[in-house]
C-alpha cells in the first residue's frame, strides 16, 4: 500500500479589512477568500485553492502571511521566535537530563537519589535510562 502524497502548500496573504479577513494567493491569480475569523479565512482559502486546482481540499495546505497595520504582525513573529527558543531549550534540557541520568547511574548513584538530584521522578529517571 502506498502512502498518500503530502498536500501541496500554497502561500496566502491575509489582511484584516474591518471585521473581515481578506485572503489572496499570489501564486494563483484570481484566488481570493474571506472570513470573519482568521481560521475561517484560512479554511476558505484552502477551499478556494482546491476548487481552482480541481482537487480535494485535503490535497492543499495553506501558509498564511499576515499583514496588519502598523507592523502589528511583528508581535506574531516575536511569539513564534519565543516559542522556537522555548522548544530548543526544552530539547536541550531533555538531552542534558538523559546524559546526566546515565552518568549518575555509571557513578553508582541509586535511581531514587538520581531523581532527587535531578529534580525529577524516579519513573522519569528510568525512562531517561531506557531512551535511545
Amino acid at each position: 500500500m502506498t502512502s498518500p502524497a503530502a498536500p501541496e502548500t500554497y502561500r496566502a496573504i491575509a489582511e484584516l479589512d474591518g471585521d473581515w479577513w481578506v485572503v489572496t494567493v499570489p501564486d494563483l491569480r484570481g484566488v481570493y477568500a474571506q472570513g470573519r475569523t482568521y481560521e475561517q479565512a484560512r479554511a476558505m482559502a484552502r477551499d478556494a485553492i482546491a476548487t481552482m486546482l480541481g482537487v480535494a481540499a485535503d490535497r492543499v495546505a495553506v501558509t498564511m502571511d499576515v499583514r496588519l497595520p502598523g507592523h502589528a504582525e511583528d508581535s506574531i513573529d516575536e511569539v513564534s521566535q519565543a516559542r522556537a527558543a522555548r522548544d530548543a531549550a526544552a530539547a536541550a534540557e531533555q538531552r542534558t537530563l538523559r546524559e546526566s541520568a546515565r552518568r549518575l547511574k555509571a557513578a553508582g548513584v541509586k535511581v531514587v537519589d538520581a531523581a532527587a538530584l535531578l529534580g525529577i521522578s524516579k519513573q522519569r529517571v528510568y525512562q531517561l535510562l531506557t531512551d535511545s
